[in-house]
């Protein structure tokens, strides 16, 4: 119903609204923790998913390179999930300060990460734009110096063919002309 850019970013969105809950939580209601973590994995599992979607949206009808883009994907996501790890357990504090640790990288980490995915989604929206012929009429006797000329069928490529590109004048008997562009 919604299609997987937009389910993509509803899971984005529910892990990025978690992750802010986790960052506000006080240790008063750590039991509400729990709400958060089951949304982080909502969130989580819907972006997964639409992401492998969006995948196969982007093989398409090319199926002999289908193996090489979810190969290339799951190496992008262990190597990436592997880092990610060892900067974590890289930058754990030594000291007492473990708690503030544990609370930015719950939130931190994967809202940083589902906002990326957002904004890179959100960049590659089609963007439904159309072009259409700009009209302009004006007054013939500035265009032109005699206004009891006019043109024949033969003489005026826009009408003689509909898929005339270029610059297009129209001459018009009741002394207005019309150029379309």
């Amino acid at each position: 119903m919604l299609g997987e850019k937009w389910m993509y970013c509803l899971g984005a969105s529910l892990v990025i609204g978690s992750s802010a809950w986790f960052y506000l939580q006080s240790e008063s209601g750590r039991n509400a923790a729990y709400c958060a973590a089951i949304l982080v994995g909502c969130g989580g599992s819907v972006m997964y998913v639409t992401s492998l979607a969006l995948a196969g949206k982007l093989i398409g009808e090319n199926k002999e390179s289908g193996a090489f883009v979810f190969a290339s994907m799951t190496i992008f996501a262990k190597v990436a999930c592997g880092t990610s790890i060892f900067v974590t357990q890289e930058l754990f504090p030594v000291g007492g300060a473990t708690g503030e640790y544990v609370r930015y990288v719950f939130s931190v980490g994967p809202g940083a990460g589902s906002l990326l995915g957002f904004l890179a989604v959100i960049a590659f929206l089609p963007a439904t734009v159309r072009c259409r012929k700009v009209v302009h009429t004006v007054d013939c006797s500035v265009q032109t110096d005699d206004t009891t000329e006019v043109l024949y069928a033969y003489d005026n490529p826009a009408a003689m063919d509909d898929g005339y590109k270029g610059n297009e004048l129209v001459i018009d008997i009741r002394d207005k002309a019309r150029v379309v562009s």
